[in-house]
């Protein structure tokens, strides 16, 4: 056996050095967080040649951690000796690796040594491996490092490889050293092989990976089959040149096919579109019959229309002139009427005082609607109130009421509506005067919330910066000096406190005036006296800058003020000046041990006196960056103080608007009561004229006139009213005239259009797509339809087939384009102008495709089908077969090791199955009948033909539910699906029975219950994958097991470990060290970690067991002891029944 021996390490996670030995059977426990993973990672390092890739090739760190904590863990890190989550937590900023493994043949007793070079820099984002070697011969861990100054150092990597060069001189250095992980990895299974071969890479990869990571992330048969089984590739060349040869033919076969069904397709869609043009011309001769015979009935109608026109037309004209005739008598008598009336005497004064007396009422009517308005938008002014204001005075109450009732009345006395209007424009005044100050009063408020909005506004504009809010009165001084050009800056935007604890307290004592003190420059100082002395914003200081620029002593050590730090000398200086000479106290004693002294929780000892000052809240800091609450608070102050602005405007701005609608009726009143007394005084006037016309009109009116005035007006409305008829029958002559006209165009225009309907049908008939059977099929069909539906309905669906015609026909000439375009062809150029002559062609080339080309294509496909096929028979059956006998061996060897080992939880066992895949039972069978019978046999022992599945292989594809990569020629495996059955035992009788499959039972199972077959496959993976056989006790077989039983029972870890004897491996395992008792009866060595966590030191406790130790410890298990179980089955039962 090749056993690893010892692992030996320089500069490797918190190690300088390590020289660790490992035994058969080893184990590292330790807290978690103890650093136990870090040296099964140092394992895989090298195992897997530092190939930090991602990926089954890649090491998979940590790995149980990996999967759930998102482990960051790299070799970088291990190199620096990372310990911390901060960048800076490591324990070297460079570092030049070693991992070195020792192997020992326990034959032999010979050692090979393999490893890495890392070199890494805590400036460079990833380590760089510099060299992998294996080394014939041991390496001890003073060959890794330079003795040749103060202390030992790693050994530079270009003198570690001369080294090696020197020590071998016999062994190529392509042997020694590798560049590539990959090469190395097949190199280190070369060297480390066994009797039964050099394990496939790949697979030893997958198992020894899978031995970290112990996770069902696959199904179960997957994981058999990827990690369990190697793959053995079948060697079918001769065979795959003739499927090569078939699937050529049949791909010729295949495209002649495709090209075939193409040209088919596109035919199609051209006899479809002939078809439709058939039909379209049928049904356009119909129409263009049926829109003969419309045309015909039309011009019939036509001519009648035109005789009952030329009727109506002559009746019309003799009304028109009788009426002519009335009227021209009525004309007489009402000149007659209207003379005898116009030369009374009572005829001209009456028509003059009739216009007097309208002008008169008009005036009147316009004087009162206006006066009537005017007092109704005064009476209306004396509703508007300020809002909040619910109830009106009584003066404007009593105001408006009379207004509202000398309108209604409408009598306008001069004097009632002059008292009444001077009462309500008082009113108006004393209430125009209240919502004067009202608004003034919003207009204050508004002022006042738009500078508080400013201040929030500067406020979260500091706190966006990071900076802490200014008082309003620092920041009315800041702003008064920056409008005259001063740059002042608060001190503490310009200071830090270097030691948070201290914060409160410092700026409880210098408080918010020294902090937030405004720094101007020296040449500024004196305008700023100025501005200040005229501000308003009073306590706010200005810091000369003049006065502290000068170079000052530091603080002395322990001061506050040495707290004090920043960039800006003046700001730094003021405020450690401020501080003075107080001291830091961490204590009563320190306190009184000076004259000024101050403690965190705001204790302050100045020179006799003693002070507790309030510390401030974090929350309150004016130094140092904002907190994301201060920043919310600032922003939120800022919406709250916007709303509140906004709500100010609306008040002012609804104030204002009622100020100026009352604004006309509060100025003076005199003017407006004058011109209101004018205008009742001239309705007065109007009033009187009206009376006095209305007798002088009444006194014109007498019988005699009244009667010459209705004859004359009878007469007039008799001449209107036929003056009215006769410009009627005018009308109605000329009507009946130009319908007479039109009639007789058109029935001209019947006639031709009849005449020009005969000649299109005769020429529809005469097309020579027209079919005489379905147009009489059509006219039997739908004889009593009326003519116009008839021809809509035929010319509607003439429409609907050309255009399908033409649909197919474009359609299938684009199709024949991208088919000519890919095939090749070369279709008449005559056929794009006419698509007939492109459809003859294609019929052509279709019947030369199938007669020749496609006939001589399956012949030969044929014979290279038959010739793969005996091939298949003779060779690669016999190949697949070895392959699944070689998987049933392996399986065997693994369930063999199963039931030698103890019975798992719930007297348990698990037997790794092969089941046959329905879907190519018939192919595996056929594969078996070859070997068995060979493959010429044709007696009783025939191997039979091949099964259909055979050749759906052939032609490349994968059989219904095989659900494989590859098929089952090129991969053995595909044959079968794997799990894993449990059996329990019943240990009284002996008998076992499947209690069900591990596929069903990993999503429903205890943790021990889904961890125990990953052991068992792991150990199964690792021994097929390095090819150990029973008895076989050569190669390497290592297993590297991390937080190794979680959550597994003792019955379950002593079944494992004995299933790991009986495989033969090695294993090195890392574990909380729960389970520690129990595995010391397999252990041959084991180690203590334990990590310093102030230090970052680790300490390895290590601990050989003896063969005579692991015995005692195995003499109290009843798994190797059943008697002991049946003793104590025996003394509970003799206990029982004494009671």
């Amino acid at each position: 056996m090749k056993k690893l021996s010892k692992i030996r390490l320089v500069q490797y996670f918190l190690y300088d050095t390590l020289d660790i030995d490992i035994g058969m059977s080893c184990g590292i426990f330790g807290a978690n967080g103890s650093g136990k993973s870090s040296l099964l990672d140092a394992v895989q390092t090298v195992m897997l040649g530092g190939n930090e890739g991602s990926g089954d090739a890649g090491v998979a760190f940590n790995a149980q951690a990996d999967e759930s904590n998102h482990n960051s863990r790299s070799i970088r890190a291990y190199c620096l000796g990372q310990y911390g989550h901060a960048a800076e937590a490591r324990l070297r900023d460079s570092a030049d690796t070693y991992i070195t493994l020792i192997w020992e043949d326990s034959q032999t007793q010979e050692h090979l040594s393999t490893g890495i070079h890392i070199h890494a820099e805590a400036a460079q984002a990833r380590a760089v491996v510099q060299g992998r070697y294996i080394f014939p011969g041991e390496l001890t861990l003073a060959d890794h490092l330079d003795h040749s100054g103060d202390k030992p150092r790693p050994k530079a990597w270009h003198a570690f490889r001369q080294m090696l060069a020197q020590r071998a001189p016999g062994v190529e250095s392509a042997e020694l050293v590798h560049e590539n992980a990959k090469r190395f990895v097949e190199a280190l299974l070369f060297q480390l092989r066994g009797s039964g071969g050099v394990p496939n890479a790949t697979a030893w990869r997958q198992a020894f990976r899978f031995g970290l990571r112990m996770k069902f992330d696959k199904s179960v048969d997957d994981i058999v089959r990827r990690q369990v089984l190697e793959a053995r590739p079948t060697n079918i060349h001769k065979f795959r040149e003739l499927l090569n040869t078939f699937q050529e033919m049949a791909a010729l076969v295949r495209e002649v096919q495709t090209k075939l069904a193409a040209a088919r397709d596109i035919e199609g869609d051209f006899a479809r579109a002939r078809r439709y043009q058939q039909q379209a011309v049928t049904l356009h001769a119909l129409a263009e019959d049926a829109a003969r015979q419309q045309a015909e009935a039309a011009h019939r109608a036509a001519v009648a229309a035109a005789e009952d026109a030329a009727a109506a037309y002559h009746t019309a004209e003799t009304h028109r002139n009788t009426i002519i005739a009335e009227r021209q008598t009525a004309e007489d008598a009402a000149n007659r009427s209207a003379a005898a009336r116009d030369n009374h005497a009572s005829h001209g004064d009456r028509a003059l005082l009739q216009n007097t007396l309208a002008a008169t009422r008009s005036r009147l009517q316009q004087d009162s609607t206006r006066l009537a308005r005017d007092l109704g938008a005064i009476a209306k002014a004396l509703d508007i109130r300020a809002p909040g204001s619910l109830l009106a005075s009584d003066a404007s109450t009593v105001a408006q009421q009379t207004l509202r009732t000398l309108i209604n009345d409408k009598q306008w006395e001069a004097e009632n509506v002059t008292a009444a209007v001077q009462q309500a424009l008082s009113a108006a005044l004393c209430q125009y005067n209240e919502l004067l100050n009202a608004m003034n009063q919003a207009g204050n408020a508004l002022t006042a919330a738009q500078k508080t909005l400013d201040a929030a506004k500067d406020a979260e504009a500091r706190a966006a910066l990071g900076k802490a809010p200014l008082t309003d009165n620092v920041l009315n001084l800041q702003r008064e000096l920056a409008d005259d050009g001063i740059d002042a800056l608060p001190v503490c935007d310009l200071v830090r406190i270097d030691n948070t604890d201290w914060q409160p307290v410092i700026e409880a004592y210098l408080g918010a005036a020294n902090i937030q003190a405004l720094l101007v420059g020296a040449a500024d100082e004196r305008r700023a006296f100025q501005i200040a002395r005229k501000s308003r914003a009073y306590n706010s200081k200005i810091v000369r800058a003049s006065k502290y620029t000068s170079q000052r002593d530091s603080p002395p050590p322990g001061s506050v003020a040495e707290l004090i730090r920043g960039d800006n000398a003046a700001a730094v200086h003021y405020l450690r000046a401020k501080l003075g000479d107080y001291r830091r106290a961490a204590s009563e004693d320190e306190c009184f041990a000076h004259r000024y002294a101050m403690t965190t929780d705001g204790m302050l000892l100045a020179d006799g006196e003693i002070v507790r000052k309030k510390t401030v809240h974090p929350a309150d800091y004016k130094i140092g960056p904002v907190t994301a609450d201060t920043r919310a608070a600032a922003a939120a102050q800022v919406r709250a103080q916007t709303q509140a602005v906004a709500t100010c405007q609306h008040h002012y701005d609804q104030l204002k608007a009622l100020h100026n609608q009352l604004a006309p009726f509060a100025g003076d009143s005199a003017d407006k009561i004058t011109d209101i007394h004018d205008r009742c005084a001239q309705i007065a006037a109007d009033r009187e004229d009206e009376t006095r016309q209305s007798a002088r009109l009444q006194a014109l009116d007498t019988a005699e006139y009244r009667q010459l005035t209705a004859a004359a007006e009878a007469a007039a409305a008799r001449l209107k009213t036929l003056y009215e008829q006769q410009a009627t029958a005018a009308q109605a002559v000329g009507a009946a005239e130009t319908v007479w006209q039109q009639k007789r165009t058109e029935t001209e225009q019947a006639a031709e259009a009849a005449a020009a309907q005969q000649e299109k049908a005769a020429a529809a008939r005469a097309h020579s797509d027209y079919d005489a059977d379905t147009a009489a099929a059509e006219e039997q069909r739908r004889p009593h339809i009326p003519l116009p539906e008839r021809h809509d309905d035929y010319a509607r669906r003439s429409r609907s087939a050309r255009d399908n015609s033409q649909q197919k026909a474009t359609r299938a000439l684009e199709k024949l384009a991208t088919f000519s375009l890919h095939y090749r062809e070369t279709p008449p150029a005559d056929g794009r102008d006419d698509w007939h002559i492109t459809h003859a062609w294609l019929q052509s080339r279709i019947r030369d495709l199938e007669d020749t080309q496609l006939h001589q294509y399956q012949e030969q496909m044929t014979r290279a089908l038959n010739a793969a096929k005996t091939t298949f028979r003779n060779d690669v059956a016999v190949a697949l077969h070895e392959k699944i006998e070689w998987m049933r061996h392996t399986l065997n060897r693994l369930n063999e090791a199963l039931r030698l080992a103890p019975l798992f939880t719930n007297n348990e066992r698990y037997q790794f199955r092969a089941q046959e895949r329905p879907e190519t039972a018939a192919l595996l069978k056929f594969i078996k009948d070859i070997a068995r019978y060979g493959p010429d046999e044709d007696l009783f022992g025939d191997a039979g033909a091949t099964p259909p599945v055979f050749d759906e292989l052939m032609n490349e594809k994968t059989a219904t539910g095989m659900g494989a990569a590859q098929n089952a020629l090129d991969d053995y495996r595909e044959f079968y699906h794997y799990d894993i059955e449990i059996l329990r035992e019943d240990r009284a009788s002996g008998e076992t029975r499947r209690v069900e499959w591990l596929s069903k039972r990993i999503d429903a199972g205890s943790g021990g219950e889904r961890r125990s077959p990953l052991y068992v496959i792991a150990g199964a993976a690792l021994a097929s994958a390095c090819r150990l056989t029973r008895g076989d006790n050569s190669g390497q077989r290592l297993l590297v097991i991390d937080e190794a039983f979680i959550k597994m029972d003792p019955g379950n870890i002593v079944a494992t470990m004995r299933y790991f004897e009986e495989l033969g491996l090695q294993i090195l395992m890392a574990s909380t060290g729960d389970a520690l008792g129990i595995l010391t009866a397999f252990l041959d060595r084991y180690y203590d970690i334990l990590r310093d966590a102030e230090t970052n030191g680790i300490v390895l406790d290590g601990h050989d067991v003896s063969a005579a130790t692991r015995a005692q410890f195995r003499a109290d298990l009843p798994e190797f002891h059943p008697e002991l179980l049946a003793a104590e089955i025996s003394r509970q039962a003799g206990e029982g029944s004494a009671s």
